[in-house]
């Protein structure tokens, strides 16, 4: 047999081999699940490295199956206990359709789809954080413009912070002065304050939320100072040389019937909501 001669056998047997070799696929029991022994076959087939990727794929394959009914999801605790709610038989349900959707798949395919899954999942993620960042970019423009209008309307200010004996204690008080530049009559005030001693990171105290009311209100043009006695943790005594700031967060209107008053200036959703004073 000459060189040539040889070479056609070998080629005629290796293509031979290569034909009659087919990977081993994903096969069900007589109950409809997942054979374990066709897994054990396919496992046996693959490198170390396969073998993880085989696993984890397969493994998400049929839980997005199971618990999700297929539909891409980043939430698969709520989902499983969403489908465990439903019971055993619901479950076993379930089990046997997933098993059924992966039959027949081989090592090959199943790592693939499992990758296509893994690359939808970092697709979702990447979407969500972008829409995530782009709604508290949007909040922030908003709630700047809404405290450009607030500047514009009212001027506002916090002083002569001190505290003072009422009786048989003693009590923190401050002055807080509104001058009403806008054309709409001003029932009260939110602020937001805090106690600290220049050059410390953390202040003594700060609290916000904290309300003025103003007698008869603050019509347009006019200036109104109020005396307003803290509370909480602005109330106490604090280090010589602490000093207090306070800037103003909501401004609101005249209560209606149900003693509720509403927000002025058209603050975004979430910074100022409607409050009850009598």
């Amino acid at each position: 047999m000459n060189a040539m001669t040889k070479m056609l056998f070998s080629i005629l047997a290796l293509s031979l081999a290569t034909s009659c070799y087919s990977e081993p696929v994903i096969e069900l029991d007589v109950d409809g699940e997942i054979d374990a022994g066709s897994l054990a076959a396919i496992r046996a087939t693959l490198s170390p490295a396969d073998k993880e990727a085989f696993n984890k794929a397969l493994q998400s394959l049929v839980l997005r199956i199971v618990f999700q009914d297929g539909a891409d999801s980043d939430a698969p605790f709520a989902a499983l206990m969403a489908v465990a709610a439903q019971g055993e038989d619901a479950m076993e349900i379930r089990r046997k359709r997933a098993a059924s959707q992966v039959e027949g798949l081989s090592a090959s395919e199943v790592i693939k789809a499992g990758r296509e899954l893994e690359a939808a999942a970092d697709e979702r993620k990447r979407r969500k954080a972008e829409a995530e960042r782009e709604a508290k970019q949007r909040k922030a423009q908003a709630k700047q413009a809404y405290l450009q209008r607030l500047a514009a309307g009212i001027r506002f200010d916090a002083s002569n912070f001190r505290r003072e004996e009422l009786g048989f204690f003693e009590s923190n008080k401050v002055d807080i002065t509104v001058e009403n530049k806008s054309s709409m009559a001003i029932a009260g005030i939110t602020y937001k304050a805090e106690v600290r001693t220049p050059g410390r990171t953390i202040p003594w105290a700060d609290d916000d939320g904290m309300q003025v009311w103003f007698s008869g209100g603050i019509e347009p043009t006019e200036i109104v100072t109020e005396e307003d006695r803290l509370s909480g943790s602005l109330d106490r005594d604090f280090p010589e040389g602490a000093v207090f700031t306070a800037t103003v967060e909501c401004a609101y209107g005249a209560k209606d019937e149900g003693d509720m008053s509403k927000p002025l200036f058209d603050p975004p959703e979430g910074e100022c909501s409607n409050i009850r004073h009598f």
